[in-house]
């Protein structure tokens, strides 16, 4: 019975940890121009009440210049962005009406980047 146990636990474990995903969508942006990258959440099985990352654009050719969400995003959610200046973004969304990001799949944030220099490089 005992192993039977571990064996069910172990089973369920990686379903808790790996139940919900955010990915970027892949963008070319011509140097001194500006384009959209959408955030996407598929979150089949949890309401999400918030969420913190950071995007590092290295070498830094460019600045995020304004972060809108998606009809994903309930309109009591809170979202800032902050471009720091080694080039990085850090991203901050919340929910203090704890309605959260309802279960479902597709883009929550829509980032704008903008090119700031000629260059050759590519954002995946």
């Amino acid at each position: 019975m005992r192993y039977f146990i571990r064996f069910i636990f172990l089973l369920l474990i990686p379903n808790f940890i790996f139940s919900n995903s955010l990915y970027f969508s892949d963008i070319e942006i011509d140097s001194n121009s500006t384009g959209i990258i959408e955030l996407t959440l598929d979150n089949p099985d949890d309401i999400v009440g918030g969420f913190q990352f950071q995007i590092t654009d290295y070498p830094n050719y460019g600045l995020f210049i304004d972060v809108q969400p998606t009809e994903r995003i309930p309109e009591q959610f809170q979202i800032q962005f902050n471009e720091q200046q080694d080039g990085t973004v850090i991203v901050v969304g919340f929910d203090l009406a704890l309605a959260g990001i309802q279960t479902g799949s597709g883009p929550i944030l829509n980032l704008t980047y903008q090119s700031t220099s000629d260059y050759s490089s590519e954002i995946t």
